[in-house]
């Protein structure tokens, strides 16, 4: 899946999107040929998730749309207050797509589970969620 949407991003930023990568310092090898064709549109910003989200909506109020990728947990229940406050509430628009499902990484510690990810996010106002399993 991971591929599948690294080459869709790269198709949609070569026909001129207004889409912005951010990466929180996972999915760089994959990134590569982004980071090669379209560097002033894919950042890694580290191991720094809620400074992403931040980050994000302030691109979104810039005009960029943002895609911001790291591990469920990460930017999901680590960086509510900044979903909420900087996305959901000022109306700010950002993709959070991420890596793994709930306890995809359990194998690394309850640091990296999220069980309850889409039952605290559905609870804001502004917000869509999608759930794919294919690339369909």
């Amino acid at each position: 899946m991971r591929d599948f949407i690294f080459k869709l991003l790269h198709q949609h930023l070569s026909n001129g999107s207004d889409l912005a990568l951010l990466l929180g310092d996972l999915g760089v090898f994959q990134a590569r040929h982004l980071l090669n064709d379209f560097p002033d549109r894919i950042f890694n910003l580290g191991i720094l998730e809620p400074s992403m989200i931040s980050f994000a909506a302030g691109l979104s109020k810039g005009g960029t749309t943002p895609l911001v990728y790291s591990i469920t947990p990460f930017i999901t229940e680590r960086v509510l207050e900044q979903i909420k406050l900087d996305l959901c509430y000022n109306k700010n628009k950002a993709i959070l797509l991420s890596a793994g499902g709930t306890c995809d990484y359990s194998d690394l510690g309850p640091t990296h589970h999220c069980p309850s990810d889409i039952l605290v996010i559905d609870n804001y106002p502004n917000i869509s969620w999608f759930l794919p399993f294919t690339s369909e």
